[in-house]
């Protein structure tokens, strides 16, 4: 069964060679995300994770891709096993890849990522997030970001909801809070540009599943490590460990 989570955000800016430079913001967000992926890989070495695409849904494992796309001819692969000769994929989704760079960044041996559909319904999520909770997998990496809403230079533009909105987002991470995830609200989230909801409420249907009576009493440390909206988007980092 799950027993640590890591929340982390996915822009292409963490990978050093995309967003080369010593910008204090991508520093921060950088040593924050890294943190969490080291602190994961220390209680297990094979990861599952979970986030959104609309174009690319279903399960990716084994494979190597590139960041070609976003610029630089950085190459990862989802486990230390895929031969050297495999073929590179650019088509890989964004989240996809930097699970990927996460895995060699923390030494960790293989994660298999699950991409959903962003239109997933809550109940969906949480059903899904019980199916991992009970599962073979130890370690879970949310790969999810908030409002790209935040002031007038954000990718969306300005939207006055943005800070509240990623702020009670924090706040339930910082909670492990499965109520308040599975309150998220999925018609604000598409005009908030908010890409994380499905992420964020599978997580929740992982430690929610304790108060449907299925793993007892179990309960959740919590530690919020960032949350900030640099360049006009919410990134939260976060990890929780089962008791």
């Amino acid at each position: 069964m799950i027993t640590r989570v890591a929340i982390v955000p996915y822009p292409p800016l963490l990978v050093p060679r995309v967003a080369p430079g010593d910008d204090r913001q991508i520093a921060e967000l950088r040593y924050a995300v890294l943190g969490a992926a080291r602190w994961l890989q220390q209680g297990a070495s094979r990861w599952r994770a979970v986030a959104a695409d609309a174009d690319a849904p279903g399960g990716y494992a084994g494979l190597r891709g590139s960041f070609a796309g976003y610029g630089a001819a950085v190459d990862i692969t989802l486990s230390a096993d895929v031969p050297g000769e495999a073929e590179s994929s650019e088509s890989l989704p964004l989240p996809v890849l930097i699970a990927g760079w996460l895995r060699e960044q923390a030494g960790a041996d293989a994660v298999t990522v699950d991409v959903l559909d962003p239109a997933t319904a809550q109940p969906d999520c949480a059903r899904a997030g019980a199916a991992l909770a009970t599962s073979e997998d130890t370690a879970l990496l949310v790969l999810a970001d908030g409002s790209n809403r935040h002031g007038v230079k954000s990718p969306g533009g300005n939207d006055d909801r943005a800070p509240e909105f990623d702020a009670s987002i924090a706040d339930a991470l910082r909670g492990a809070d499965a109520d308040g995830l599975a309150r998220i609200d999925p018609v604000l989230c598409t005009k908030l540009g908010a890409a994380g909801r499905v992420a964020l409420q599978v997580a929740g249907g992982v430690v929610g599943i304790e108060s449907r009576g299925v793993v007892g009493t179990r309960g959740w440390d919590a530690t919020l490590h960032y949350s900030a909206a640099p360049f006009g988007v919410g990134y939260h980092v976060a990890t929780w460990e089962a008791r």
